[in-house]
């Protein structure tokens, strides 16, 4: 079985899903009709009659009974649909047959339908544990904990040997996050199958839903070592070495898994999180491509591919892929978020508000769409919807740095620096060593002309991030404020060092020229700053 953490992250686990062939009947196949061939008449003689074509034989319940269960072993999930229907309706009413079907519609997620025909299998044949096992897993993916537990119930019942019943019941605790009565129910799993390396993957996904990666880890390399050519264990690995920050070991685990098995979307999905998270997106994008075409119909691999195209800055193309996302997934406050959050960075700002609308409709708690929506408010010159966006997610997330910095900005836009000041200062208690907090309250003292701890907070936020452009700009601004021009021409230099494409910093350089009476200078940069495509 499957199991997914959908918000931010998941990971993979295994249930019974493509593990077990049911009832199949090994029969061999119909021969197939051979063509007949003939030479050419002989000049003069009469042509021959041709042999009449031999007629398509009949497929009867057997052979399309085999070819089922043949496409349930190989996980064509469609195919077996398909093969099941035309057998039972060629009269194949066994247990086997619609339980078969049932396994197969719960992969293709028709819960409803798999419900009727492992009704059905439960009917013809109440002894059978298995059907019961696979009954009591749709009822945990319909959100029927109930049902689901008393279908387990009635498995171990039957057998109480039966591991995988603690398997799928670890399995609805997971999907419900509650990870510590998962981790139970794959310890008893474990305890009466030592061997099976499906409780160990497991039970280190729920280890890693409480952020004990470590013990996550070792379940992982038991499971391989049980297994150890487990695409999807490999990619689990991979995605928890990639918490612990062990680049290499997570690099080794998931090239392993796309080596084991390049079919299976999940290694694909977790090596592009490592690229993503190292910053090397067109790797990522790579990886993404070829999840996709494995599996096209994954809300979660369109936000993540969003995700990766926004860093780019290919801002259509996120649009692109987070609307693909809310197609397959409309109940998802998190993709309507990001996708507004895009339309901030394109500035088409009702089309951001209308998304964030819809993204605090669907969680009225979820932090970022305020956020975000603030951030729209305030583009759009509403500055009063932006500051009461900012407060509801400070009230719901009062630790959150980027409240702050975003509440921050919304005042310093009103020129309401002592506001401005004060958020910024919030945000710099929440985390000291971030070096934005102190770039922009810098910028807040000096609109405010107050020099001198306008320069203490750039000092400290270059010192922090000796790169940052923004921070050298920002500083040659005061120091030109102070009329000393050989500092502020040296910021500014030192900006445009790191950001030679930016127009501003050139403008700004020009201006300290000009006033330091260096006129040929300020000329040139000001040419270059309208190169650019800069214009004041």
């Amino acid at each position: 079985m499957t199991t997914t953490k959908i918000t931010l992250t998941r990971k993979f686990g295994y249930g019974l899903i493509g593990l077990t062939v049911i009832g199949s009947l090994w029969l061999s196949s119909l021969p197939a009709a051979m063509a007949a061939t003939s030479s050419p008449p002989a000049a003069g003689t009469a042509t021959p009659k041709a042999p009449k074509a031999s007629p398509t034989p009949k497929r009867d319940k057997a052979s399309w009974r085999k070819e089922a269960d043949q496409s349930l072993e190989d996980k064509d999930y469609a195919g077996a649909v398909t093969a099941y229907t035309q057998a039972i309706k060629l009269g194949d009413t066994t247990a086997g047959a619609y339980a078969g079907r049932g396994e197969a519609y719960i992969t293709v997620n028709k819960l409803t339908e798999a419900v009727d025909d492992l009704d059905l299998a439960i009917e013809k044949n109440d002894t059978d544990p298995h059907y019961f096992i696979l009954r009591g897993r749709v009822y945990g993916k319909l959100g029927d904990r109930d049902k689901a537990f008393a279908d387990f119930d009635s498995a171990l019942a039957l057998d109480s040997s039966y591991a995988l019943a603690y398997i799928e019941r670890g399995d609805v605790f997971y999907d419900a996050k509650e990870y510590d009565d998962a981790i139970e129910n794959y310890n008893k799993a474990i305890d009466i199958n030592p061997e099976s390396a499906t409780a160990y993957n497991n039970r280190g996904n729920a280890y890693s839903g409480k952020d004990d990666e470590n013990k996550a880890v070792e379940d992982y390399t038991k499971s391989l070592e049980l297994n150890p050519d487990d695409a999807v264990t490999l990619a689990n690995r991979c995605w928890s070495y990639r918490l612990l920050e062990d680049y290499d070991k997570a690099r080794e685990d998931c090239d392993q898994a796309v080596v084991v098995n390049d079919k299976e979307p999940f290694a694909f999905e977790s090596r592009a999180r490592l690229n993503y998270a190292l910053d090397q997106n067109d790797q990522a994008l790579a990886d993404l491509n070829n999840a996709i075409d494995l599996k096209s119909e994954d809300a979660t691999l369109y936000n993540l591919r969003g995700n990766v195209q926004f860093s780019l800055e290919d801002y259509q193309a996120a649009i692109a892929d987070y609307t693909s996302a809310i197609e397959y997934a409309p109940e998802s406050a998190v993709y309507y978020d990001n996708r507004g959050d895009t339309y901030n960075e394109v500035g088409e700002y009702d089309k951001a508000i209308a998304d964030l609308d819809k993204a605090i409709e669907l969680d009225a708690e979820y932090v970022l769409a305020y956020r975000h929506r603030g951030k729209a408010y305030k583009n759009n010159g509403d500055f009063d919807a932006a500051v009461a966006d900012l407060d509801k997610a400070i009230e719901l997330d009062g630790q959150n740095y980027d409240n702050f910095i975003g509440r921050g900005d919304v005042y310093f836009d009103k020129k309401d620096y002592p506001s401005a000041v004060a958020d910024y200062g919030s945000a710099i208690g929440i985390d000291p060593k971030n070096s934005t907090g102190y770039a922009y309250r810098g910028s807040a003292y000096y609109w405010d002309d107050d020099y001198t701890n306008a320069l203490k907070d750039l000092n400290k936020a270059i010192q922090l991030s000796p790169e940052w452009a923004y921070a050298y700009n920002q500083r040659g601004n005061v120091y030109y404020g102070k009329k000393d021009y050989k500092r502020s021409i040296a910021d500014y230099t030192k900006a445009i060092e790191f950001r030679p494409d930016f127009g501003l910093y050139y403008f700004n350089r020009s201006d300290a020229y000009k006033a330091s009476g260096q006129k040929a200078k300020a000329q040139a940069d000001l040419d270059k700053s309208k190169e650019l495509g800069y214009e004041p």
